[in-house]
């Protein structure tokens, strides 16, 4: 009797980019490994889809990957019957999302294969197991990050460099900083007219006319960096930087450094003495916060920065960042991007919601924004506020903090205003909704009363719940939600008019007609 033909999707992925230019490369081992387990099953029926399910330079702690996006919808469309990895922290890092993705693999009646470990998610064995494995691979992550911060904290304490962009005045040179000597004049004249004039918006403007630049420099993709003006935010950081007294600067921490000092520790205090007396005047004269979270960072596609303003209407401020490209004026509204830029780093760092968005967008050292995209440059890992050191993409490989973190966003404009939001989401602010919550929580529980045999029919729960059958009936149909929904619903995330009311009515079993209908897209 010949074997039922089963459809075979291959699903690899790497979390960064690096060597993923060689001819043969870890997404090509990973697929051969696959295509080689599958021609061993033959016997079984087994065959292998030609579509290519490849995740290069994407973090296993995100679920926002395009080749996964592409295999959901082909099993959502019934064109696969076998998942295969390589390995299972493949598919994901988080238990939370592995629960999600059985679910809908269950679902759909698709099993799941391991190459490496062989597991099959068909039974409950299957499924003991690989969470049993995914807890472990979580506990390897934090150990590992664990190990990291020592690794950092060693480091720093002989003085080396540990990475991330070159500073204006030192080149790098086999991951060591050797004096430029050019630059070094750059950075002796930003400190000795800083006491000139005495302020940086003063020293902005005279490093304007003087036509000094930035650091110009080269990331290992080739993509060009700096040459641009200095920004405020810029010459903080510059004159604030005990790097050009020799030292290498751990959590607040300075120790003696490998590189060589370009600056006298007597020029450096003063610098830094005087910057103090300025921060607290202004801090007194001060009577609103600017709430520009990624002031003085943020930058145009053509490295153009951008300024801060505020309008006023109504008796209600609001902020903007304004820039010029060209002949024409930018602006775009603050608090929108910040929160979409925050949302998107949270999504790409695979960190959940136990960050206010003021501490993850402490991470960016600056933002470039062009079309629709924001690129992100982090700030080096030892130079992290604490707690947050070791917030990576992913610990399995070193990650170059020198690469720009792409992030992807929706710049259009409404009724003459520009509004940004992260795509797919509907609204900007996360706001929960305590019923809508409660009611996806009570339907979940309530199906899988139904589905353990704890009671025969919604009537008998119903009775047993003390409520009216047809409204135990309509909660129950919530937990047949498209996993997305049911994410925003939790997130806080949904369309604003959504509400309870919505539900009253039947529920497409089509994931698509479900989103249609309750305004995801």
């Amino acid at each position: 009797m010949k074997a039922t033909r089963l459809n075979c999707a291959i699903y690899t992925r790497k979390s960064h980019e690096a060597g993923l230019e060689q001819e043969f490369n870890s997404l090509d081992a990973q697929r051969e490994a696959g295509e080689a387990f599958i021609k061993s099953q033959a016997h079984e029926g087994w065959k292998a889809l030609p579509a290519l399910y490849d995740d290069g330079g994407f973090s296993g702690g995100s679920m926002e990957r395009p080749a996964l996006r592409a295999l959901m919808n082909d099993i959502e469309s019934g064109k696969v019957d076998i998942i295969v990895v390589y390995k299972v922290d493949r598919l994901t890092r988080s238990l939370a999302d592995f629960a999600k993705l059985i679910e809908i693999f269950d679902e759909h009646k698709v099993s799941f294969v391991s190459v490496t470990q062989q597991f099959n998610t068909t039974s409950s064995m299957g499924r003991l197991t690989l969470n049993v494995l995914l807890s472990f691979a979580q506990f390897e992550r934090e150990v590992t990050g664990e190990r990291i911060r020592d690794k950092f904290l060693a480091s720093r304490k002989k003085g080396m460099w540990m990475g991330g962009p070159p500073p204006l005045g030192y080149d790098i040179k086999d991951r060591k900083l050797i004096i430029n000597s050019q630059e070094a004049e750059v950075v002796r004249h930003i400190f000795t007219r800083y006491l000139e004039v005495k302020n940086v918006r003063e020293l902005e403007s005279d490093l304007k006319r003087s036509d000094h630049r930035t650091k110009r420099w080269v990331s290992r993709s080739g993509r060009h960096w700096g040459g641009g003006s200095f920004s405020r935010g810029a010459l903080y950081t510059i004159i604030s930087n005990k790097l050009y007294i020799g030292k290498a600067v751990h959590k607040g921490i300075a120790y003696d450094g490998e590189h060589e000092a370009i600056l006298d520790a007597p020029l450096w205090d003063q610098v830094h003495a005087l910057s103090i007396a300025n921060r607290q005047d202004k801090i007194g004269r001060e009577k609103t916060p600017t709430n520009h979270m990624l002031k003085g960072r943020l930058l145009t596609g053509e490295g153009a920065p951008f300024q801060t303003n505020h309008a006023c209407k109504k008796g209600k401020r609001y902020r903007y960042y304004v820039a010029r490209c060209g002949a024409s004026k930018v602006r775009l509204p603050a608090l929108d991007l910040d929160i979409a830029v925050a949302a998107g780093l949270r999504q790409r760092l695979g960190v959940e919601g136990q960050y206010a968005d003021d501490q993850i967008l402490a991470l960016v050292e600056r933002c470039e924004i062009e079309n629709d995209e924001a690129r992100v440059i982090l700030v080096p890992l030892d130079s992290r506020p604490k707690g947050m050191e070791c917030i990576r993409d992913e610990f399995e490989e070193e990650l170059d903090s020198s690469e720009p973190v792409s992030i992807p966003i929706q710049i259009k404009k409404q009724r003459g205003e520009v509004r940004i939001r992260q795509p797919g989401k509907k609204g900007m602010k996360p706001k929960p909704e305590p019923s809508l919550i409660k009611a996806v929580v009570k339907g979940y529980e309530w199906r899988e009363q139904l589905e353990n045999g704890s009671f025969s029919s919604v009537r008998e729960l119903a009775r047993d719940a003390g409520f009216t059958h047809r409204y135990v009936g309509r909660l129950i149909r919530l937990a047949w939600l498209a996993p997305d929904i049911i994410e925003a619903i939790l997130d806080g995330t949904q369309p604003e008019e959504l509400s309870l009311e919505n539900f009253r009515q039947p529920i497409s079993a089509d994931w698509n007609k479900q989103r249609k209908l309750f305004g995801f897209v």
